[in-house]
């Protein structure tokens, strides 16, 4: 199982994607300055939010490595539950009014300041609640999560493979716990 470390990995790198757009939304609201040319322009707005940059990168580096490492894990126990629903759209519903706050933040230090506070509020939410499978990392990988009581499946597979796979196998389908009671279904080597 995670440790909360890991769990605030994963939410971190949940939102690897948010991160290159923050970084974009910088640079493309750099105002226009006809006085200077575009790299005295360029290295004004890299100087004025190094910080801000700097910290979107590393987040950005985290995300891309934690990518890499999550998935490239092995599978650590068996489960024999049938899926009894999708619950991929409870999700995208606790993903979503979240994300369009973080689309629209304005580059100020005040809404800055307020979205980081969000952020981390969410992170906590998200670490103590065990809810791993609600990741947008996992919708980005295009991962479904079933429900299989109370008790959840991320798998890529779809819910007929999955009980297919378990009528087939006695001892149920390998999976990898992430924590109390999500598991993730990780194709094999």
């Amino acid at each position: 199982m995670m440790a909360k470390i890991a769990k605030w990995m994963l939410y971190i790198a949940s939102y690897g994607l948010l991160y290159v757009i923050l970084i974009v939304k910088s640079f493309l609201g750099m105002a226009p300055d006809h006085s200077m040319t575009f790299t005295e322009s360029f290295s004004l707005h890299l100087r004025d939010n190094l910080v801000f940059l700097c910290t979107l990168f590393v987040l950005l580096i985290i995300s891309i490595i934690w990518h890499l490492y999550m998935f490239r894990l092995s599978n650590n126990t068996r489960i024999n539950k049938e899926p009894t629903g999708n619950a991929t759209l409870e999700t995208v519903a606790f993903i979503v009014p979240y994300l369009a706050d973080f689309f629209t933040i304005d580059l100020n230090a005040v809404a800055l300041l307020s979205n980081l506070f969000v952020f981390i509020l969410l992170g906590f939410a998200f670490v103590h609640s065990d809810k791993i499978g609600m990741s947008p990392l996992f919708l980005i990988r295009v991962y479904k999560l079933y429900s299989v009581g109370n008790q959840y499946i991320l798998s890529r597979s779809s819910s007929d493979s999955l009980r297919v796979a378990m009528r087939d196998s006695s001892n149920g389908i390998q999976v990898r716990e992430i924590c109390r009671g999500t598991y993730l279904h990780l194709p094999t080597r």
